[in-house]
């Protein structure tokens, strides 16, 4: 898809299919295809989720879904945000073999990673931090990063 032509896909979300017989609509959820018609305008199913995702991502931070969902949106921007600057500080080290434990590969280094937050999480819930430059938000937040970059850690 072009750059022009993004904001024609993301218009269509909110077209309908009128093919009741359409397999794709019949093979996926509600929302993702047959309320928004874009199984017509997108046959890529990895950029129809992507442009699906935006739009949800869009009318919800517009406060079209309610006030809760525009709270959750905007933690997801935020966050996403500051997955985006760390990995472009880190240079993709999480997806790397640990230099001081090569032995590992990427995905158990990631997971050791979590770990070490989930750790420093139960303590915060245990008692107040001694380091208090990194926040309980804080380190639920980079938790959050790492289950992302397993997540789409190549290979996968």
């Amino acid at each position: 898809m072009t750059p022009g032509e993004e904001g024609k896909a993301v218009a269509l979300v909110a077209s309908e299919c009128n093919d009741p017989e359409c397999d794709r609509c019949n093979s996926m959820n509600r929302f993702d295809e047959h309320s928004t018609g874009l199984h017509e305008a997108i046959d890529d199913p990895v950029e129809r989720q992507r442009v699906i995702d935006r739009a949800t991502i869009d009318d919800a931070l517009a406060g079209n879904r309610g006030a809760s969902q525009q709270a959750i949106a905007a933690q997801v921007v935020r966050w996403g945000a500051l997955l985006l600057r760390k990995n472009a500080d880190y240079g993709d080290s999480a997806w790397k073999r640990p230099m001081l434990a090569p032995e590992c590969d990427a995905g158990t280094a990631i997971r050791v990673r979590m770990s070490g937050k989930l750790s420093r999480l139960m303590i915060l819930l245990e008692r107040p931090a001694e380091v208090t430059s990194e926040s309980f938000d804080d380190t639920l937040r980079d938790f959050g990063c790492y289950c992302l970059l397993e997540l789409a850690r190549p290979g996968r």
